[in-house]
């Protein structure tokens, strides 16, 4: 049981990051600097997929 709620936080975690906490660091520093990140939110995005499916289709 333990495990399962250990596991239900990791995703919920991961998704929060990914959905929410990334764009809004990018659009941040976007704004604050007057720069373009689209390629680096792109890696970073990539980055993320990958290690979710590492960690939860493996």
């Amino acid at each position: 049981m333990r495990a399962s709620v250990s596991l239900l936080l990791v995703l919920s975690n991961l998704n929060h990051f990914s959905k929410v906490m990334i764009p809004n660091v990018f659009k941040q520093r976007e704004g604050a600097f007057g720069v373009s990140l689209v390629v680096d939110r792109q890696t970073l995005n990539t980055v993320v997929e990958e290690l979710d499916k590492s960690l939860f289709d493996g």
